[in-house]
């Protein structure tokens, strides 16, 4: 196992792009501490880092949630893994956010460098159903691509601001399946950004779980 999990392990809060526009030029994260007081709560409610043990939730799935959901609310998707500019945006998201706490990242002034090896961890929790990635789109000509000499992706770096994701305990469905509802709210102003279920299904991917649907509220 690579040394990802670990470091996610200790990020204390999601940070996801807030613009009208995805594709920024800057990379600008700002991070922010909070805490939950959990008994007053009988929901799971925290940031990245801080799951109470009995949520049966990995840490680490809550960072391709964050991304997922919120690369549908700014931009008003529906969840569609048929669709190759659903697909890449998402994972522009995912990879913009989480993909430099990869060890096998590099980055540039202007570049994130990330292994088609990494990229696919990220897309088998984004999208449990898919087996290979859909060629890059032209909707992502720019921000994101692919020099198959070093079968290594190219992304853009983008302009972060903070949100903070709250999720339910998980629900068991049928077929070793799970769902969990959540919020995503901005830090900025408290403003609640959207409501969302997710449904899950538990693996052994470098997650713990894959992303089955998402739908909004």
């Amino acid at each position: 196992m690579k040394k990802f999990i670990p470091i996610l392990l200790a990020l204390c809060l999601m940070v996801a792009p807030m613009t009208e526009n995805v594709f920024a030029d800057n990379h600008n994260q700002n991070v922010t501490a909070s805490t939950v007081d959990e008994t007053t709560n009988p929901d799971v409610v925290f940031l990245a880092g801080t799951v109470p043990a009995d949520s049966e939730l990995t840490d680490a799935i809550l960072l391709p949630i964050h991304a997922l959901v919120l690369s549908m609310t700014e931009h008003e998707l529906t969840y569609n893994d048929q669709s190759a500019p659903f697909v890449w945006n998402a994972l522009y998201y995912a990879l913009s956010l989480y993909g430099q706490a990869d060890d096998r990242a590099q980055l540039t002034e202007d570049a994130l460098l990330l292994p088609s090896e990494s990229v696919h961890d990220f897309s088998r929790a984004l999208f449990a159903k898919m087996d290979e990635l859909p060629a890059l789109p032209d909707e992502l000509d720019g921000f994101v691509c692919y020099d198959a000499a070093s079968d290594v992706y190219h992304l853009a770096l983008g302009d972060f601001a903070p949100t903070q994701t709250q999720l339910s305990a998980l629900s068991p469905l049928s077929g070793g399946t799970f769902a969990v509802d959540g919020t995503l709210t901005s830090l900025e102003d408290n403003t609640p950004l959207c409501s969302f279920r997710v449904t899950l299904v538990e693996n052994d991917t470098m997650f713990g779980f894959s992303i089955l649907d998402v739908s909004l509220d």
